[in-house]
């Protein structure tokens, strides 16, 4: 049982570092590049991914105390609120809300049409 956890934990610490540098990748490739929603969706799917790995991880390593455990996995789940808001943060400047988008639309059509009465 004990070697069953070792692997686990191993390939757990694996695949969260896989998923660490994927969502640092969409991350960047949202933020500068492209901005797409598959971007956007990819970098928030990693980033969890790479969290609920990483807890995996620690909590199967059997060379970690269980209040060290509890503490680090309660650090990652908070830690992971901070890239998923800066996302989000980006998100909303990039893309207008409901409203705004009638806004817009209204003002380019009065544009269109050349008139100034209301």
């Amino acid at each position: 049982m004990d070697r069953y956890l070792d692997i686990v934990s191993t390939v757990a610490f694996l695949f969260a570092a896989v998923n660490i540098v994927a969502a640092m990748y969409f991350h960047y490739r949202y933020t500068v590049g492209p901005s797409s929603t598959k971007n956007f969706r990819n970098a928030q799917f990693h980033w969890v991914a790479s969290t609920a790995f990483a807890i995996l991880a620690v909590n199967t390593d059997r060379s970690v105390s269980i209040p060290v455990a509890l503490v680090l996995t309660i650090a990652m789940a908070l830690a992971l609120t901070v890239p998923l808001i800066h996302l989000r943060r980006i998100r909303a400047t990039r893309y207008p809300t409901f409203f705004e988008q009638i806004d817009a639309d209204a003002i380019i059509d009065r544009a269109r049409d050349g008139r100034t009465h209301d």
